[in-house]
């Protein structure tokens, strides 16, 4: 499983955007309604990350978002903050073709509303992805995820 040491702050929502587009990194829909909508830290601060799995966490068999949600933070994994997936994409630029989900506080938004950001390489290309789902989302056991841990 990989773990991940980041930075994040210091840098206004133009900065950021102009930091994404530099690198190439391309952004659906819902990632810019996300990317408008979220408030971002003026100072720099660091943040631990882990990758997380429905299967690392003890599930033989898929599970619901928020059984592997609960059952996260039940074994001391902590939400990140909304602009962690911004910055992760800005400081991990490895060609995996995996998805790489990041776990925020997504209680109480409308499932037509995008729930959070997912990053991918795909088809020669990074991305930082918007998503939706329902509360009922099936995940398999390998799908990754990131959560942020005390240091």
């Amino acid at each position: 499983m990989r773990s991940w040491q980041i930075t994040c702050g210091g840098l206004s929502k133009q900065q950021l955007l102009l930091q994404l587009a530099s690198r190439k990194i391309a952004m659906n829909a819902y990632a810019t309604w996300l990317f408008l909508e979220i408030d971002f830290v003026s100072e720099e601060q660091q943040l631990y990350l882990q990758q997380v799995t429905p299967r690392s966490l003890g599930f033989t068999a898929p599970t619901t978002y928020l059984e592997f949600k609960a059952a996260a933070l039940a074994q001391g994994f902590l939400l990140c903050p909304w602009y962690t997936a911004i910055y992760l994409r800005l400081q991990w630029m490895e060609p995996l073709e995996l998805r790489f989900t990041v776990v925020c506080a997504d209680e109480g938004r409308d499932v037509q509303s995008p729930r959070g950001f997912y990053l991918q390489y795909y088809s020669d290309q990074y991305w930082l992805r918007g998503y939706r789902s329902s509360e009922d989302w099936l995940l398999a056991l390998d799908e990754a995820f990131v959560f942020r841990h005390a240091p």
